[in-house]
């Protein structure tokens, strides 16, 4: 299921590659996550 938006902690959690899966596209963990 696609979702439209994401909590602070599920960013974080894709940052660490634990949202999408070992191997997936990553966001930068902070500071360089530009999110607040």
């Amino acid at each position: 299921v696609q979702k439209n938006n994401y909590s602070y902690k599920e960013l974080i959690e894709c940052a660490k590659g634990k949202l999408f899966g070992e191997g997936n596209a990553k966001l930068p963990l902070p500071p360089m996550l530009m999110m607040d």
